[in-house]
């Protein structure tokens, strides 16, 4: 990291906007996703019947949704753009005419290699900064994926609702049926057929 110059200051919020729109796009997606998975298991445990291994299974379907949340939305994204190198290649596919003074300003300043000006290093990040300091970071950083990501969540849970409201009753068991343990006889119908034991002839 380098000294909160213009392109310092550009790039922090560059880092903040994107690792909050990355936040948000896993968070709904894995959200949604998770709840729709929910649901598919209560209808096919109304279906099917209780079962021990259906608390196991649900338990493990939130402890592996909320892990890959907080991966993919939290640490990745933290971890990915930690540097301002890493940030100036996001800024910089995003808006090419900028793309190679920002980074090797950036690199410059970071890596000073041997022989070379700190005055024009200078110079350089002071020409860049007054490029940027204009720019609104949404424009380097532009949230459609974001935008995309969230209207696809909505979508799905405005289905899930949908469902609720058409059959709440059979959801109600099903979501009962995924956290509870069953009784040694829950699930267990009277036999129209005789019942042969064992037979000794």
């Amino acid at each position: 990291m380098v000294s909160r110059d213009g392109i310092g200051l550009f790039l922090a919020h560059a880092r903040k906007r994107a690792r909050a729109l990355s936040a948000v796009r896993v968070f709904a997606l894995a959200a949604v996703g998770t709840t729709a998975l929910l649901f598919l298991m209560a209808w096919l445990a109304v279906h099917t019947g209780p079962a021990a291994y259906w608390p196991v299974l649900t338990a493990t379907v939130l402890l592996v949704g909320t892990l890959s949340t907080a991966f993919f939305g939290g640490w990745r994204p933290w971890r990915r753009l930690k540097t301002d190198i890493a940030v100036a290649k996001l800024v910089g596919g995003a808006h090419l005419p900028l793309a190679s003074d920002l980074l090797s300003a950036v690199q410059l300043s970071d890596m000073r290699p041997a022989g070379t000006s700190p005055d024009l290093i200078f110079a350089l990040r002071g020409q860049v900064g007054r490029a940027v300091s204009g720019m609104d970071v949404r424009q380097v950083v532009p949230g459609r994926a974001t935008r995309r990501d969230a209207s696809l969540a909505a979508g799905v849970a405005l289905l899930l609702i949908a469902l609720t409201v058409l059959a709440p009753s059979t959801l109600r068991r099903g979501f009962g049926l995924l956290v509870r343990t069953p009784t040694l006889y829950e699930g267990a119908s009277v036999s129209d057929e005789p019942l042969v034991g064992d037979v000794k002839l």
